[in-house]
C-alpha cells in the first residue's frame, strides 16, 4: 500500500544486489506523495479535468496514484518500454479497478509523447521520472503539453547538476555548474533553465511553482504559458551566478559578464556559472495549496512530506542561494552555532532569514557575507 493505492511491486532478494526486472524505488514514496498533492493543487487552480501522462512508469505506481488520488482526473496514460513492467502495471491497474481511466502503452517514451504533440491530443500534465537525467525527454514533453499545462521533472544525475561532473552538465543541460555548498539549489535552477530554454524555442514561457531537493534527486513543477511574450519574459529570468571560493560571497545577474570580477568582500577572483533560472523556484500560493491537500491525508509518508513543505513555505520569499552554518564556522575557525540562533540574530537586525529544506544546517538570508561573518563571530563570543 502506498498512499491510498494498492501496488504490487517486484520481489527483491536480500541475498543479491541484482536489480529487479521491473524498477521500483520505495524511497521515492515521498516524491510521489508530493506529486499527488501538487497535482491536486494544480487541478484546484485550473478547474480542469486532468489528462496526465507518466511516460516512464515502471510498476505504474505514480500514474496509478494520480488516477486514484487526484480529484477530477479524466485520463492517465502510463508507458514503459520494458514489457515486464507493462504486464505488472496492467495488474496494478486492475487491482485498483482503474481500467476505464488508465491507458497502458509499451513503447519508447519520446515516440509516445510525439503522438500527443498534435493539437487536440495534448495533455494537461506530464511527469518525467527517469532513471538519471530527464534531458532526453524535455523536447517531446514540451510538444505534448497543453498551453497552461503542468510539467513535473525528477533528475537523479545530481553529480552533473551539482558540479561534480561539469562537462556532463554542460552536455546535457547547456549550463556550467559550480561545485558550491548550495549545489542542490544551483542544480534546481539549471534544471529550470533547461526547461525554460526548450519551452521558449516552441513559443512557451514557464513559471516554476514548486521545487525540492530530497535524498538523491532534484524535482521541479512548472506550468507553461503559450505566446512569444511569455517566452521572452521567461528567458529574461535566465542569468548567471558568481561565487567567491575564498569567503563564500555570491551574486547573481542577468548579463553574461557581471559588473564585478573581483569579490567585493575579500578581493579574490570570482568564479562564474550558468545560465541558471533566476526566477522564483517556489510559488508560495501553490505551495500552500499543496500543503492544504497534504493535511487531508493520513499517509505514512505524511510527516516527512509535511516537514519538507513547511521548510519550503518558510524560505519561499527568500533570495537566491543559501549558506551552510558549519561551513561558515569552519572557514572562520569558530565553533559551530545552531542555525536557529543565527536566524534569530539576523532577523533582529532586520534581514530576511529562514531555514531551508535543502539542508539541515542551511539557512537562507539576504544579509551580505560581511554581516554573516560578524554575526558568527559575535555568537562565538
Amino acid at each position: 500500500m502506498e498512499g491510498d493505492t494498492e501496488i504490487l511491486v517486484p520481489r527483491t532478494e536480500a541475498s543479491t544486489s541484482a536489480r529487479p526486472a521491473v524498477f521500483f524505488n520505495p524511497a521515492m514514496e515521498e516524491n510521489r506523495s508530493i506529486g499527488v498533492c501538487a497535482l491536486d493543487a494544480y487541478q484546484t487552480t485550473t478547474q480542469r479535468e486532468l489528462s496526465i501522462c507518466d511516460p516512464l512508469t515502471g510498476t505504474g505506481v505514480r500514474g496509478i496514484r494520480y488516477a486514484k488520488e487526484v480529484p477530477k482526473t479524466r485520463k492517465v496514460v502510463i508507458n514503459d518500454a520494458n514489457p515486464l513492467a507493462v504486464e505488472l502495471a496492467k495488474r496494478n491497474v486492475e487491482l485498483n479497478g482503474l481500467q476505464e481511466t488508465v491507458e497502458i502503452h509499451a513503447e519508447e517514451s519520446n515516440n509516445l509523447l510525439s503522438r500527443f504533440a498534435a493539437r487536440g491530443q495534448r495533455l494537461d500534465v506530464i511527469d518525467l521520472d527517469p532513471f538519471g537525467s530527464p534531458a532526453p525527454f524535455i523536447e517531446s514533453t514540451i510538444r505534448a503539453t497543453k498551453a497552461g499545462g503542468l510539467i513535473a521533472m525528477t533528475a537523479t544525475d545530481t553529480g552533473a547538476l551539482n558540479g561534480v561532473y561539469p562537462r556532463a552538465c554542460l552536455r546535457r543541460y547547456g549550463s556550467r555548474p559550480l561545485r558550491v555548498e548550495y549545489g542542490p539549489e544551483v542544480g534546481i535552477r539549471i534544471l529550470a533553465a533547461s526547461l525554460c530554454g526548450c519551452a521558449a524555442r516552441h513559443g512557451f514561457g514557464i513559471e516554476v511553482r514548486l521545487s525540492h531537493s530530497t535524498r538523491h534527486y532534484l524535482r521541479i513543477y512548472a506550468t507553461t504559458e503559450k505566446g512569444l511574450k511569455s517566452a521572452d519574459e521567461s528567458v529574461s529570468k535566465l542569468g548567471y551566478l558568481q561565487h567567491c571560493f575564498n569567503c563564500s560571497h555570491r551574486e547573481v545577474g542577468f548579463n553574461h559578464i557581471l559588473e564585478s570580477q573581483r569579490c567585493p568582500n575579500c578581493g579574490a577572483t570570482l568564479s562564474a556559472g550558468g545560465p541558471i533560472w533566476l526566477g522564483k523556484i517556489f510559488d508560495k500560493r501553490f505551495c500552500q495549496k499543496t500543503m492544504e491537500n497534504l493535511r487531508k491525508k493520513s499517509w505514512k509518508s505524511r510527516l516527512r512530506v509535511s516537514q519538507i513543505l513547511d521548510a519550503i513555505l518558510a524560505e519561499a520569499d527568500g533570495p537566491p542561494t543559501y549558506f551552510e552554518a558549519d561551513q561558515l564556522a569552519e572557514r572562520l575557525r569558530l565553533p559551530s552555532r545552531s542555525v536557529n540562533r543565527i536566524i534569530e540574530s539576523l532577523c533582529n537586525m532586520g534581514y530576511f532569514a529562514s531555514r531551508t529544506h535543502f539542508s539541515q544546517k542551511g539557512f537562507r538570508t539576504d544579509a551580505p557575507i560581511g554581516v554573516l561573518e560578524e554575526t558568527m563571530t559575535c555568537l562565538a563570543r
